[in-house]
């Protein structure tokens, strides 16, 4: 079979290029947009985590400070995850509840949100 009639051997440079810029942008594209719903994903795992580790080493011993930055690092990270506002509403319950007071309401807030409505 000659070179000339394979199929391959019909696309020019110019399309070459325009079919690998079109393929790279497209890519690029769906990367744009798939980012940030990719990185809140990774957040809010690594705030549950947290916020695990915090709730295991404050029932072991409530006067930690592992358990205490635990909770606040998860919280940096992901303060629109239900779990870990109960864990840090939990936390200062024990030891400041006037402080307790805003996470306990921001958690009601939060549970109304995502709940259905009958």
């Amino acid at each position: 079979m000659p070179l000339e009639s394979c199929i391959f051997m019909k696309i020019t440079l110019k399309k070459a290029i325009i079919l690998t810029s079109l393929g790279l942008g497209l890519i690029g594209l769906s990367g744009l947009f798939l980012t940030k719903p990719i990185y809140r994903e990774i957040k809010e795992w690594r705030a549950r985590q947290l916020s695990d580790k915090a709730r295991q080493i404050f029932e072991e011993d409530e006067l930690s400070a592992e358990a205490w930055e635990s909770a606040r690092a998860a919280y940096n990270l992901a303060p629109q995850v239900t779990e870990v506002v109960r864990t840090v509403a939990r936390i200062y319950s024990k030891a400041d509840p006037y402080k307790a007071l805003p996470f306990w309401e921001e958690l009601i807030t939060l549970s109304d949100r995502y709940s259905p409505r009958a």
